[in-house]
């Protein structure tokens, strides 16, 4: 259990003094929040798996990220979170698999502390998906 809460805390003290930094949303934006929730799924995801976190675990601490740091509701969070799972398989929705995905490429830049890289690729990716006609994540 103690596992679970560290891994918890390790990924809201990448949000808090990272995260927050580098990719900056509009938290109304209801289409920039699912992008980087996307994002930082795919980030915790591998970040679980290289600390042999379960699987639920994972799981656990996103729908509490999504919650606490996204705003979205306990039942919001919960559906998004299923949403993320099943998007893992690139047939389900490619495009949130790609962003899922994406963290793979940015993660040296986070941990190297090269934010400006990280902030640049993370808006580029943004203003991409928002000029796609009739975009939408879910």
């Amino acid at each position: 259990m103690e596992e679970n809460k560290d891994f918890l805390n390790e990924c809201m003290n990448i949000i808090n003094t990272t995260i927050y930094k580098v990719f900056k949303i509009a938290i109304n934006d209801e289409q920039e929040k699912q992008i980087l929730g996307a994002y930082l799924f795919g980030m915790f995801n591998g970040l679980g798996h290289e600390k042999n976190i379960k699987p639920v675990d994972i799981q656990g601490a996103i729908i509490q990220i999504l919650n606490q740091k996204l705003n979205y509701s306990l039942e919001s969070a919960v559906q998004f979170s299923q949403f993320l799972i099943n998007s893992t398989d690139k047939n389900f929705h490619p495009t949130m698999f790609a962003i899922i995905h994406r963290w793979w490429k940015d993660i040296p830049c986070i941990k190297m502390v090269k934010l400006k890289n990280c902030h640049e690729i993370f808006m580029i990716l943004l203003k991409l998906l928002k000029q796609q006609p009739k975009f939408e994540l879910r």
